[in-house]
């Protein structure tokens, strides 16, 4: 079973308005209805992802159990700047890098890459009515293969 670790759960989009991009904090579910996931992919049934954004600065915690039971919580800090930081939370250490930019329209775009030849980049954006987050990307798995995904998250209001 393939575990939802997504720069989509760990970053919120923002969306444009005539002032520029909404900051906004957020507490995500997964929407797997409105998810195409990777094959083997599942969504736990707890996952939650809380985001801060004050517009410079994101903080993303991303918390779930999986199915053998053991809890776990991705954290990642950083600018929205391109550079790559490490997902905090993911064993060993360093394994596990991110990276994301704002777009002039307001939507983010995360790469994400794991060191055993995982990566995805997607684009991530919010409806107009703030009450999801849709993030659509392509995912290359160790194998080589490319798949497309949707990931959808309703924020609790």
């Amino acid at each position: 079973m393939r575990l939802m670790v997504t720069s989509a759960a760990l970053l919120a989009a923002c969306s444009a308005t005539g002032t520029g991009p909404v900051r906004f904090d957020g507490t995500f579910y997964a929407n797997e209805a409105e998810s195409t996931l990777l094959p083997d992919q599942r969504l736990p049934k707890d996952f939650v992802a809380v985001i801060k954004d004050d517009g410079e600065l994101l903080q993303t915690t991303q918390t779930f159990t999986t199915a053998s039971g053991h809890k776990v919580r991705y954290v990642w800090n950083g600018l929205c700047d391109g550079q790559f930081r490490p997902v905090e939370g993911v064993d060993p250490p360093g394994t596990v890098i991110l990276s994301c930019q704002r777009t002039h329209d307001g939507a983010l775009i995360n790469t994400l890459a794991d060191n055993h030849g995982y990566s995805h980049v997607e684009t991530c954006s919010m409806t107009a009515d703030r009450r999801k987050q849709v993030c659509k990307g392509t995912a290359t798995l160790p194998d080589g293969t490319k798949h497309e995904f949707v990931y959808a998250f309703d924020r609790k209001m």
